[in-house]
């Protein structure tokens, strides 16, 4: 059988192991040709099959693995664009905006008046608004599924800045 120069479908399928099927599809993406009906050259079928075999193939982990690394790349330069803030940096500016609102809050009380007791009426209030925030503030959190990004909880159990 291999002192020809020819082989044969029944031959070619022998010797591979493929099936006609297979063959049939190696033919039409062109890797393989038939010398004629039934007839195959012997010597350069089984050398493009052999290079056909050789050549590295896509799987499905380096489609993956190259889909990660567009996407990062993606955000790479839409950072480097501006067009994405590092979350770190938003939980710094965060806290110190919050902060900032909290200490000028508890500042309000001796600001607005001498009287202890209107003193203390107003810091209740300031409170109670400091509460509906932590409050909103845990539910959006919880919401995304995330942390409070900064925030721990107070020995009330509220959430406060940890500015």
């Amino acid at each position: 059988m291999l002192n020809k120069e020819t082989i044969t479908t029944r031959e070619l399928i022998s010797l591979t192991s493929f099936s006609n099927a297979y063959l049939g599809k190696l033919e039409s993406e062109g890797i393989i040709r038939r010398d004629a009906k039934d007839t195959w050259l012997l010597v350069s079928t089984i050398n493009s099959i052999v290079t056909h075999l050789r050549r590295p193939r896509h799987s499905e982990a380096a489609d993956r693995l190259a889909t990660v690394k567009a996407n990062a790349l993606e955000q790479k330069i839409a950072r480097e664009a501006s067009e994405l803030i590092p979350a770190e940096e938003v939980a710094e500016y965060s806290k110190f905006i919050t902060g900032s609102i909290i200490s000028r809050l508890a500042a309000l009380p001796p600001r607005f008046t001498r009287d202890l007791v209107e003193r203390s009426r107003l810091e209740t209030m300031i409170n109670n608004i400091r509460s509906e925030v932590a409050d909103l503030v845990e539910r959006e959190a919880a919401r995304l599924g995330g942390d409070h990004n900064g925030f721990n909880h107070h020995a009330n159990g509220r959430p406060h800045s940890q500015t």
